[in-house]
């Protein structure tokens, strides 16, 4: 059985095919420069020992992963017919490649939505398996802003739009301001996406796009490229994103403030103890005293994140301060103060609210009135976590740090640093420090 080829034609690579007096030069629709080495007969940006385009070339793993597909659907389909006693001649080879390349194309033409709903389904299956349901979130609000993007322009979208142009289009959709609701044949529509979108949401939805493009790459729906990456990459600015935390000193006096409410109580000592530890919500949500381990009279609180137990399962050691343990003591070891993170993000808030110590203004906006939010507005249980990572990397190597958080990378650790940290006007006082007279 005789396989095809990749080789160029007047810089155009193509897949080659030789066979009973016939041959194929099947377009790949991968073009290189012409120019050629000194001796004249060889392309210089062709590697003729691996058939490849040269690393070197821009795009050029992208330019050999379509090659390679195309090459490999050509040699499936000799495969196929050898194995029913044929051989195929090139004129019949550039038959049944036509015909699979007609396929691609009404393949290339399903509805958008129809795709993406079978990568929903896909998502949806691999989070609930994973016990992650809550993280299926961002492909749900994907879903949705097509369909309000489809009801706003009142058109169906194709596999085959997924172009520059829709990039373009759906990028200043979502940034632009547009009424909550649209008149249509089937009555009044409201929209599920909002409108004057932050970059840094546009970024999350995009991340999405790209996911799902690939997925359509891998089930040669979509051309292979890398449109929608490049595309983020160029235009989509991802903001500086502020975080808030407390110091050491607010800690504490958020600690001994004693509230009338019995529920505020409990959250400050759930949300100081998270402070302490940096655990997130799901952990502390699963503590158990059966984890503490002592060594001497240390104690450290070991588990495996659950963020992390499907993927790294790295191991997580945090030493207890005498603050946590007596935290544990009063709380029954957390049971008493569980609660759902959306209702414990809203008792936190109400907390720091009540003492008045967390009134001072943030570089925060509100997402609708643009003003600035006052800091107890903007604090979170996660907040907890930037609390402890802000405070220890005062002093505490990153290295140390990432043993107490779990992290992997460091760039992720610096993202949870908040931006309270004063600056020091020594060094601009005593630079610019006035001279004495004469």
């Amino acid at each position: 059985m005789k396989f095809a080829s990749l080789t160029v034609n007047n810089g155009s690579v193509v897949v080659y095919y030789s066979r009973m007096g016939s041959t194929m030069r099947f377009p790949t629709g991968i073009t290189i420069g012409k120019d050629k080495t000194k001796t004249g007969n060889k392309f210089q940006d062709w590697d003729y020992r691996t058939s490849s385009v040269k690393g070197y070339v821009e795009g050029s793993a992208l330019m050999n992963q379509e090659i390679r597909k195309i090459l490999n659907r050509a040699n499936s389909i000799l495969e196929s017919e050898f194995a029913k006693g044929k051989e195929l001649s090139g004129n019949e080879l550039k038959i049944k490649m036509n015909q699979a390349k007609t396929d691609t194309e009404l393949k290339f033409s399903a509805k958008f939505l129809d795709m993406y709903e079978q990568f929903y389904e896909m998502k949806r299956k691999k989070y609930l398996a994973y016990d992650k349901i809550i993280s299926l979130k961002d492909y749900t609000s994907f879903r949705n802003l097509i369909i309000d993007y489809q009801i706003d322009k009142e058109m169906e979208l194709l596999l085959d739009n997924i172009n520059e142009p829709l990039l373009i289009d759906l990028h200043y959709w979502l940034m632009a301001d547009r009424p909550k609701t649209k008149q249509t044949t089937n009555g009044v529509y409201t929209f599920k996406t909002r409108g004057g979108m932050k970059q840094s949401t546009i970024k999350k939805r995009f991340d999405i796009l790209g996911e799902f493009h690939k997925y359509l790459i891998k089930n040669e729906m979509a051309d292979y490229s890398a449109i929608v990456s490049d595309y983020k990459k160029s235009e989509i600015r991802k903001p500086k994103v502020y975080k808030v935390s407390l110091q050491v000193d607010e800690i504490y006096a958020l600690l001994d403030y004693k509230f009338e409410n019995e529920q505020h109580n409990k959250i400050k000592l759930l949300f100081v103890f998270a402070c302490l530890t940096g655990m997130r919500w799901k952990d502390l949500s699963n503590f158990s005293p059966a984890h503490i381990i002592y060594r001497g009279k240390v104690p450290f609180y070991r588990f495996v994140p659950s963020k992390t137990r499907n993927t790294s399962s790295v191991m997580v050691e945090i030493p207890l301060h005498d603050t946590a343990m007596e935290i544990l003591k009063k709380t029954n070891n957390l049971c008493s103060v569980r609660l759902s993170q959306v209702n414990a993000n809203i008792y936190i808030k109400e907390a720091l609210r009540l003492t008045g110590m967390f009134n001072d203004i943030t570089l925060i906006e509100d997402k609708k009135t643009r003003q600035y939010l006052k800091r107890w507005e903007c604090i979170h249980m996660h907040s907890a976590r930037a609390t402890f990572i802000t405070n220890l990397v005062k002093i505490t190597p990153l290295n140390e740090i990432m043993k107490y958080t779990g992290h992997s990378k460091l760039s992720t650790l610096q993202e949870y640093l908040a931006d309270i940290r004063e600056t020091d006007p020594t060094y601009i006082k005593e630079t610019f420090n006035r001279p004495p007279t004469i």
